[in-house]
C-alpha cells in the first residue's frame, strides 16, 4: 500500500513537471514571436524586366482606406473568408473543430479554418513552410495583431494585402485593373467576383461568386431583391492594354512549376522574379504582329528568343495559347524528319530521294526548301517513325508519344504546344545543344534569399540533344529555305537565317487553321504563328493565309531591327578541325599566291568521294590509296569547299 502511494506520488510530481516545462515553453514561445507593424504593409510579388524596371509599368501598390470601399466589398470578403470576423479575437474556435472532425472524415486535409486575421499574418510575416510550427506561430501572431490592432484596421490591411492575379495587390488595384474603377465604384456583383477571385487568381471564377452572393444573402448582409439584381448582373472586365500580360502570365506559369506553389502563395510570400523580358524587344514583336498593314487573320501569337533558351518577347492575341496544342504543319519537319536522318546518318543533304512526284527525284536540301510532302515521308519510312520521334523529342518536342506516318508532314497525335515548338528550333540555334524555352532568369525570396538562379551559360554546358555537325548542316539546308523555298521573304536580308514554314489544313474545306514562320539567326530565335484557337469552321484563316505568307513580312522586317549586318552562323568546332587542318596525313587547303583554290585528301582504295563547290557538285572521282589534289583556278575567295564520301566529310571555307 506505501509503494502504491508512493508511486502515485512520483507519477503526480512528474505530470507537474512536465506541465511546469510545457508552460514554460509556451510562455517562451509566446514572447519570442513579435508583430512587426512595417510589414503589415509591405507586399511586393516583382516581376521584373531585364532593366530590373516593373513589368507591368512600374507603379506603386495602391493603398485604399476601408473608408473609400463599399459596404457591398467589405461584407463579400467577410462572408467567404471569415464571417465571425468580428466576433472572435484572431483565432475561430467553432471553425477549427469543425475543420478537425472534417478533415478526419475526409481521410486528408481538404479544409482550413484560418482566419483574416491568420491570413494577414501569413501572407506578411510567414512562409510557405508547411509544419506545426509555422502554424503555431501563425495563431499566436494572430492573437498578438488583434490586441495591437482594431477589427476595422485587420480588416482595411488585409483588403490591402491579398493578391488578385495578375501581379496585382490590393482590392484598389484590383478594382482599377478588372473594372477601370475605383473600390468605392464596385457594384455588388463586382466585389463578390474579386472575392471569389483570390482562392485562385489564375482562373476565373463564376461558380464561387455566386457562393459568395449567397453567402452575403444568407447571413443578412444583402437582401433577396438585391440578390437577384446581381444574379442577373453580367461582369465586364475591362481589356487587358498591357502588351506584356501574355509573357507575365507565362512567368508565373513556370515560377509556379519552379517552387511547387500556387500563384497566390508566391504572391502573398513576397517572392521576386527577374525576366529576360526586353521592352524594346517586346514593342517591336507587338508592332509588326498588330499592324493593320500586313493584314493577318485570325488569333497570332510571336516569340522572340536567344538561342541559349532565353525569352525576350512574346506576345499573343489570346492568353490560352499558353496551355494551345497545335499541328504545325511542315514546321515541325526539320524536328520530326530531317534532323534524326541526319543524326542517324541515314542522309545528306545532296542524298537523292527517288519516286518524287512529278520530278521523280529530288535531293534532301531541295525537299526541304520546297516543302516536299512526298521526300519528307519516305525519309520518315526510310528511318523509322519510333527513331525519328525519339530524337525529335531530344530536340525539344517532349509530348510525342504513339506517332504515326503522319508526323512527316506536321500531324501529331495530341499536338505540339507553342513552347515546344520555339525550343526544338532554339535547340538548332544553340549547335544541337538542349535550350529549354526560360522566362525567368532568377527568384529571390523577400529576404533577398537566392532561391532560383537560371544556367544562363546554357550555350556552353547544355548536353546535346544532336550533334554539332547535324545542327550546322540542318542549319545550313534551312538558309537555302530563306533563300529560295518557302521562307523566301527573308533572302534579302544582309545576313544568315535559316527558316521553316508550315501551314495546316482543315479536312475538306477550303481554309486553313495554322500558318507558321519558324526562324533563328546566330543570336536570335523567332517564331511567328496565326490560326484559329477555337477550331471553329467560321474562325479559320483564308485559304492563302500560308506560313510562308504575310508572315514572313513581319519576320523579315523584325530581324532587320534586331540582327546585325553580316552575322553568320558559327562552323561547329569538329568541322573547323577538318576545315584548317594541318596534319599531313589528312586532308588540307590553300589560296596559293596565285588565287588558286588547292585542295588535298587522303583516298581509299575504291572509295567514291565528290568535291562540291559552293554546294554544286565540281568532280567525282575514285580513290586509290593515294592523295588527291584539287584545284579551282576561278576561286574568288569567297567560297566553302566540301569533299564528301559515304560517311564523312571535309569542309575548306576559304571566305
Amino acid at each position: 500500500m506505501k509503494k502504491s502511494k508512493t508511486k502515485s506520488k512520483i507519477a503526480l510530481q512528474i505530470f507537474l513537471a512536465l506541465i511546469l516545462v510545457t508552460g514554460i515553453f509556451a510562455f517562451c514561445f509566446w514572447q519570442s514571436q513579435k508583430v512587426h507593424v512595417d510589414k503589415l504593409t509591405l507586399h511586393t510579388f516583382l516581376i521584373t524586366d531585364i532593366n530590373g524596371d516593373y513589368l507591368s509599368g512600374g507603379k506603386a501598390i495602391q493603398y485604399t482606406k476601408l473608408t473609400e470601399m463599399n459596404d457591398y466589398t467589405r461584407a463579400a470578403f467577410i462572408a467567404i473568408e471569415d464571417k465571425d470576423f468580428y466576433r472572435h479575437n484572431g483565432l475561430s474556435y467553432k471553425r477549427i473543430i469543425k475543420a478537425f472532425f472534417n478533415n478526419i472524415r475526409a481521410g486528408y486535409s481538404k479544409e482550413g479554418a484560418s482566419t483574416i486575421t491568420q491570413q494577414l499574418i501569413k501572407n506578411t510575416h510567414l512562409t510557405n513552410e508547411k509544419s506545426l510550427r509555422r502554424k503555431s506561430r501563425e495563431a499566436v501572431l494572430a492573437l498578438k495583431l488583434e490586441k495591437l490592432k482594431t477589427k476595422d484596421e485587420i480588416l482595411e490591411l488585409y483588403l490591402n494585402a491579398i493578391y488578385f492575379g495578375n501581379n496585382i495587390y490590393g482590392i484598389g488595384d484590383a478594382a482599377g485593373y478588372y473594372f477601370n474603377k475605383k473600390a468605392k465604384d464596385l457594384t455588388l456583383k463586382e466585389s463578390a467576383f474579386l472575392a471569389a477571385l483570390i482562392q485562385n487568381p489564375s482562373k476565373i471564377q463564376s461558380e464561387r461568386t455566386a457562393l459568395v452572393l449567397s453567402l452575403m444573402k444568407k447571413q443578412k448582409y444583402i437582401n433577396d431583391e438585391e440578390y437577384k439584381t446581381a444574379m442577373g448582373e453580367t461582369i465586364v472586365l475591362k481589356e487587358e492594354k498591357n502588351t506584356s500580360a501574355v509573357y507575365k502570365q507565362a512567368t508565373i506559369k513556370e515560377a509556379k512549376d519552379i517552387l511547387n506553389l500556387s500563384e497566390a502563395d508566391i504572391a502573398n510570400y513576397g517572392y521576386q522574379i527577374e525576366t529576360y523580358f526586353d521592352p524594346k524587344k517586346q514593342n517591336l514583336i507587338y508592332k509588326y504582329i498588330t499592324a493593320e498593314d500586313y493584314g493577318i487573320d485570325g488569333d497570332k501569337c510571336i516569340i522572340l528568343g536567344k538561342p541559349n533558351g532565353q525569352i525576350e518577347a512574346m506576345w499573343a492575341s489570346n492568353p490560352i495559347v499558353l496551355g494551345a496544342r497545335r499541328n504545325f504543319g511542315s514546321a515541325l519537319k526539320p524536328i520530326i524528319v530531317y534532323a534524326p536522318a541526319l543524326e542517324l546518318k541515314e542522309i545528306t543533304s545532296d542524298t537523292v530521294i527517288y519516286g518524287i512526284d512529278d520530278v521523280n527525284e529530288m535531293t534532301v536540301k531541295d525537299a526541304i526548301a520546297t516543302s516536299n510532302n512526298t521526300a519528307a515521308k519516305n525519309i520518315l519510312s526510310a528511318v523509322g517513325v519510333d527513331r525519328s520521334c525519339e530524337i525529335a523529342k531530344a530536340v525539344g518536342l517532349k509530348s510525342l508519344k504513339n506517332e504515326n506516318a503522319s508526323a512527316a508532314l506536321g500531324n501529331t497525335t495530341k499536338g505540339v504546344s507553342f513552347f515546344e515548338l520555339t525550343g526544338a528550333y532554339q535547340t538548332l540555334a544553340n549547335c544541337g545543344k538542349t535550350a529549354i524555352p526560360k522566362f525567368i532568369k532568377k527568384i529571390t525570396d523577400r529576404d533577398g534569399k537566392i532561391i532560383y538562379l537560371n544556367n544562363e551559360d546554357g550555350q556552353n554546358t547544355a548536353k546535346n540533344a544532336i550533334s554539332g555537325e547535324t545542327a550546322y548542316f540542318l542549319t545550313k539546308m534551312l538558309c537555302k529555305v530563306s533563300q529560295d523555298g518557302t521562307g523566301r521573304k527573308l533572302k534579302y536580308l544582309p545576313f544568315e537565317v535559316a527558316s521553316k514554314t508550315g501551314t495546316t489544313e482543315r479536312e475538306s474545306a477550303q481554309t486553313n487553321t495554322d500558318a507558321t514562320f519558324a526562324s533563328y539567326t546566330k543570336n536570335h530565335v523567332l517564331i511567328a504563328w496565326a490560326g484559329n484557337l477555337d477550331m471553329q469552321i467560321e474562325n479559320d484563316l483564308p485559304k492563302g493565309e500560308v506560313g510562308g505568307g504575310k508572315l514572313g513580312f513581319i519576320v523579315r522586317d523584325i530581324y532587320k531591327q534586331i540582327e546585325k549586318e553580316g552575322t553568320t552562323f558559327a562552323v561547329p568546332n569538329s568541322l573547323k578541325y577538318k576545315t584548317e587542318n594541318k596534319i599531313e596525313d589528312e586532308a588540307r587547303g590553300q589560296i596559293d599566291p596565285l588565287g588558286v583554290a588547292e585542295i588535298w585528301f587522303p583516298t581509299e582504295e575504291n572509295e567514291v568521294y565528290e568535291i562540291y563547290k559552293d554546294d554544286v557538285l565540281q568532280e567525282v572521282i575514285t580513290g586509290n590509296d593515294e592523295k588527291y589534289l584539287y584545284e579551282d583556278k576561278e576561286n574568288e575567295g569567297t567560297s566553302t569547299y566540301k569533299v564528301k564520301t559515304k560517311n564523312d566529310y571535309w569542309f575548306f571555307n576559304f571566305k
